[in-house]
């Protein structure tokens, strides 16, 4: 059996080109860099199959720090693209700031976010954001909550 294997690999001409000597050296291997910052280099999957739930979900979103080694399993309406991308949907505006510069003044808010702690709210222009998410600056759909 061996010498019938010896004879294949020499007559195969894939076994010929991925023998190792055909093969460029991979060079040295590189460390992976160590984040100086929590949530700074974060890796991503969703991992499915799951019975459903009462929401008609039956995958769960995993984001894991690798600085802290910490993960956060994310189950709720999580609506992705055809490209498979995520929004994330601010969810309240909890604080206003107005940046004055020498020709202009630019208004600010604080934004929470969805599926983020409120120790994760990011400031935000205000503009964008009412461009985007009027819903955020109405109160009871009657007045501006911002004037």
């Amino acid at each position: 059996m061996k010498k019938g294997i010896v004879e294949f690999v020499a007559k195969c001409q894939n076994c010929q080109q991925m023998k190792y000597e055909h093969q460029r050296s991979v060079g040295l291997l590189q460390r992976i860099p160590i984040p100086k910052w929590n949530w700074e280099m974060i890796a991503m999957d969703f991992v499915g199959g799951f019975p459903k739930t009462l929401g008609k979900f039956d995958s769960i979103w995993v984001v894991v720090d690798r600085l802290a080694m910490s993960a956060n399993f994310i189950s709720d309406s999580i609506v992705l693209d055809k490209d498979l991308q995520y929004e994330e949907e601010p969810i309240a505006v909890f604080y206003r700031d107005v940046h004055k510069l020498r020709t202009k003044e630019i208004k600010f808010v604080k934004v929470q976010w969805k599926h983020r702690p409120i120790e994760e709210a990011t400031w935000e222009t205000e503009k964008d954001m009412r461009d985007k998410y009027l819903q955020l600056f109405v109160d009871s759909g009657t007045t501006p909550f911002f004037f």
